[in-house]
C-alpha cells in the first residue's frame, strides 16, 4: 500500500511536471517572439532618420539622377528618396482638407536622405553645404528625439525580454531536473541502486518532457498567430514578425532547451550510501 501510494505520489508529479513545462514553454517562446519583434522594431527606428533636402529650381532630370547617385556614394548615407513637388503638394492639401491650385503651388522638388548615424550629421552637412544642386537642408530635431526615445524603449524591453527568457528556460530545464531526481529517488526506495533502472528512469522520462517542449511551441505559436492577426486586423500595429520570420529562432531555442534536457545527469551524490 505504501509502494502503491510512492507510485502515486511520482505520477502525479510528472503529470504535474509535463503541464508546467507545457506552460512554461508557451511564455517562453512569447518572450523569444517579444524580443524578435522589439529587435525588428529597433531596426526599422533606426531607418526613419532623415535630412530633406530642397533643391534648386530648373533642374534636369539627368542632374536629379547624377546627385542622387553623388549621394548614394556617401558612406555615411544609406538612402535617397526624391519628392516631386507636385506629389508633395498634393499631399499637403491632402493633410489640411483643401483644394488649392496647381499654380500656387509653392513646394520645391525635394529630396529625403536617410542617414545611418546622426552622430555622423556634421560631416554631412559639410558635403550638403558643398552641392550645388540643394538650396535648402534641414533636419527635424522634434522628430529626431522621438526616434531616439522609441529606440531607447525599446532597447531596454529588449533586455527585460532577454533577462526573462533565460530565467523561464532555466526554469524549464528545473522542473525537468527535479522529475528525474523524484524518479531517480523512488527507484532506489523500490528496487535499491541498480544502474541500468537507475538509467531508465531518465531515459522514460524524456519522450513526454521533449513532448511537452514541443507542444508548449506549438501552442505559443497557434495563440501567436491569432494575437497577430487581431493586431494587423484591428490596426493597433501592422509591424508585427510572421510566424516565418520567427519560428526558426523558436525552433532552435526550443531545440537546446531539449538537449540540454537529454544531457542532464541523474545520479546524485547518495547512490552509494
Amino acid at each position: 500500500m505504501q509502494n502503491e501510494s510512492k507510485q502515486l505520489f511520482i505520477s502525479l508529479e510528472m503529470v504535474k511536471s509535463f503541464l508546467s513545462i507545457i506552460f512554461a514553454t508557451i511564455v517562453f517562446n512569447f518572450f523569444i517572439s517579444g524580443i524578435l519583434n522589439t529587435n525588428n522594431q529597433i531596426k526599422t527606428l533606426k531607418n526613419t532618420d532623415f535630412i530633406s533636402a530642397e533643391l534648386q529650381n530648373n533642374l534636369s532630370l539627368e542632374q536629379k539622377k547624377d546627385l542622387e547617385v553623388k549621394l548614394l556614394n556617401i558612406p555615411e548615407i544609406k538612402k535617397v528618396t526624391y519628392i516631386d513637388s507636385f506629389i508633395a503638394f498634393q499631399n499637403l492639401q491632402n493633410d489640411l482638407g483643401i483644394v488649392l491650385p496647381q499654380a500656387e503651388n509653392p513646394l520645391p522638388d525635394s529630396l529625403r536622405i536617410y542617414v545611418k548615424n546622426l552622430n555622423n550629421f556634421e560631416k554631412i552637412q559639410e558635403i550638403l553645404d558643398s552641392t550645388q544642386e540643394i538650396k535648402e537642408y534641414f533636419l527635424d530635431t522634434t522628430y529626431s528625439d522621438n526616434i531616439n526615445r522609441k529606440i531607447k524603449f525599446f532597447d531596454m524591453l529588449s533586455i527585460i525580454l532577454t533577462i526573462s527568457t533565460a530565467f523561464v528556460g532555466f526554469i524549464i530545464i528545473t522542473i525537468a531536473s527535479m522529475q528525474f531526481k523524484i524518479d531517480y529517488v523512488g527507484t532506489l526506495i523500490n528496487v535499491g541502486y541498480n544502474k541500468n533502472t537507475i538509467n531508465a528512469t531518465k531515459t522514460i522520462n524524456l519522450l513526454p518532457f521533449t513532448l511537452a517542449v514541443l507542444s508548449g511551441e506549438v501552442i505559443a505559436f497557434n495563440v501567436y498567430y491569432l494575437i497577430r492577426n487581431w493586431l494587423i486586423s484591428s490596426e493597433i500595429c501592422s509591424s508585427v514578425l510572421t510566424i516565418n520570420q520567427i519560428s526558426w529562432v523558436q525552433f532552435f531555442l526550443n531545440l537546446l532547451v531539449i538537449i540540454i534536457i537529454w544531457l542532464l545527469p541523474v545520479k546524485e551524490r547518495w547512490e552509494n550510501e
